[in-house]
């Protein structure tokens, strides 16, 4: 008895039956698909609907029917189960039967309520105690914080080693902080700030930056539509910030720019969260973003920055206050995250992105492609 190719008899118009053998005679993989000969027992059938697709070659069922071909030599009984599992997926699939990935009970697939299409995950360190920020002595807590790095572009593109990002996060009851480590070519700096170090446009310079959004940062009273997309940048802040650049038709330059005049209307309740930028010689913004505009956070941050000019690596601690970011901290519930650099003194900068946004031009305000933030 023949052993179908579900894949190749997929494309027939009449409904398809699968016999399914408890082991095989012979079995062989051409282009990634399994074909061969069944043994003559004869089993369960199975229809697929005339709806199947091919797509389902990238399903979990597909899957299971290599794993059979794999096991049927030493365990023709676990071949058979693993095969019948796939036949079962590739039923269910075809049928329009909906799955919802599961979650374990510490929520290890867990997402907050707004809606995301990223996947990546970084997670955050409790400690037990605030810890003193020094860039150029960290303390051992930061240890225990997993990293994640990137030296590609904002499109996932022009990787660049040298210029290699490294983030770790640590979350006490009171305080979230960030260590940025940066490896350089060369610094490009402002040389003037408010006497606090805030200086504003600080992106036109060498900044490492955050953007959080904790679950409660979209207000009850929004009602855009969540899968609306949210295609820009910055607009003038509460001090008229980048107000000198409406006559170029846009407010903000590079990734933080914007089309003048777009209408917030379009844009999504995705697009309500903090900004943290700071500089390698200490400077340092923070932001309240939302559809309407931006104003400024008064976050109470504090930060320490160190610059290693032998090694070409300047590195930043920041301790933020965890009620600026969240009315309800609960550490059982998964933030959105996305970590940026930007060097250069002249375009093309570098625009470089932990979870790529994908614009045809440098933008880091794609919220939609923000990681996780999970605390551990």
């Amino acid at each position: 008895m023949s052993c179908i190719d579900p894949l190749k008899q997929a494309g027939r118009a009449r409904p398809i039956r699968l016999r399914l053998g408890q082991a095989f005679q012979s079995c062989r993989k051409v282009k990634g698909r399994v074909v061969g000969t069944a043994a003559s027992r004869a089993l369960p059938v199975f229809a697929l609907p005339e709806n199947f697709s091919t797509a389902s070659r990238s399903e979990p069922a597909f899957s299971f029917y290599k794993l059979a071909v794999v096991q049927e030599a030493r365990y023709p009984k676990l071949a058979f189960k693993l095969f019948l599992v796939g036949a079962l997926l590739f039923w269910s699939h075809a049928s329009g039967k909906d799955r919802t990935p599961s979650t374990d009970s510490a929520g290890a697939s867990r997402m907050n309520n707004l809606s995301g299409q990223s996947q990546a995950e970084t997670t955050a360190a409790h400690i037990s105690r605030e810890i003193s920020l020094d860039a150029a002595n960290p303390a051992k807590e930061w240890d225990s914080a997993l990293p994640v790095r990137f030296n590609a572009d904002w499109q996932g593109k022009n990787s660049d080693p040298t210029l290699e990002t490294e983030v770790r996060v640590l979350w006490s009851r009171t305080t979230l902080f960030l260590r940025f480590v940066c490896h350089y070519r060369e610094l490009f700096v402002f040389d003037d700030s408010d006497p606090s170090g805030r200086r504003d446009h600080l992106w036109d310079r060498d900044v490492a930056e955050a953007f959080l959004q904790p679950p409660d940062a979209v207000p009850t009273s929004a009602h855009v539509a969540p899968d609306a997309l949210v295609r820009g940048g910055e607009q003038s802040s509460a001090s008229g910030r980048g107000a000198s650049l409406r006559s170029t038709g846009r407010v903000g330059t590079g990734a933080h720019a914007r089309p003048a005049g777009q209408s917030p209307a379009t844009e999504s309740t995705l697009k309500y969260y903090k900004e943290f930028e700071v500089a390698p010689n200490g400077m340092w913004i923070d932001l309240d973003v939302s559809p309407s505009g931006l104003a400024d956070l008064k976050s109470g941050m504090t930060r320490s920055v160190h610059v290693d000019e032998k090694r070409k690596i300047w590195s930043a601690e920041l301790a933020i206050p965890m009620k600026s970011l969240t009315a309800n901290f609960d550490p059982s519930e998964a933030w959105r995250v996305n970590f940026y650099r930007v060097e250069g003194r002249n375009e093309p900068r570098k625009y470089m992105a932990w979870q790529p946004t994908m614009t045809p031009e440098p933008n880091f305000h794609v919220p939609e492609s923000f990681g996780s933030l999970i605390f551990k």
